[in-house]
């Protein structure tokens, strides 16, 4: 994709006229130039065929402006589904941050499909933690739910810090397409 498809993205241009032939393991292995000629309006975009295969117990968030809030998702046998806000609350929104490597203190519970309704099953019902669990599937859970989805739980963390080099996706409307950004010096 070209010319903006996925939105104008902000701040520093770091790679123009990119060149891969198609086997490099990053970006960063095709030849490009680092001066450019560029205006955010021509930001790169990918669509990516393959579906990524979850593992159990891992979760997603969807939805969101950047990868730090969304619509929370799990992984359970194979499958994304979502959370249902029922009994959804701060230590719940806060524990999700932390199973996701983000910042928790001041973790945002959001409810009603606030970033969007999901699809597939749902998979956790009636979630309850205490904040000091690492992981949602640790957490007191109900697997059989009474909800709809637009019930949908969410949530918003503290920002993320990036690595130098790191390459995100981002205003795609799936997790395998969106405008590419990549960290450097700290910056996306």
């Amino acid at each position: 994709e070209f010319e903006g498809s996925f939105g104008a993205g902000a701040g520093p241009i770091h790679m123009d006229n990119v060149d891969c032939v198609g086997d490099e393991s990053s970006l960063f292995n095709c030849s490009f130039t680092a001066d450019h000629n560029c205006n955010h309006f021509e930001d790169a975009g990918v669509t990516c065929g393959l579906e990524i295969q979850c593992e159990d117990g891992a979760i997603r968030l969807v939805g969101g402006d950047d990868e730090t809030q969304g619509r929370v998702e799990v992984c359970s046998l194979g499958f994304w589904g979502t959370v249902c806000d029922d009994l959804w609350g701060v230590d719940d929104a806060a524990v999700a941050c932390k199973q996701l490597g983000l910042e928790y203190t001041g973790a945002v519970a959001y409810g009603s499909a606030y970033f969007g309704v999901g699809s597939g099953p749902i998979v956790l019902d009636n979630v309850g933690c205490t904040g000091n669990e690492s992981s949602l599937f640790d957490c007191v859970y109900s697997p059989t739910h009474n909800c709809a989805h637009f019930e949908d739980a969410g949530v918003s963390c503290g920002s993320a810090s990036c690595n130098d080099r790191d390459v995100r996706l981002v205003n795609g409307f799936t997790d395998y397409e969106g405008r590419v950004e990549m960290c450097l010096n700290g910056v996306w």
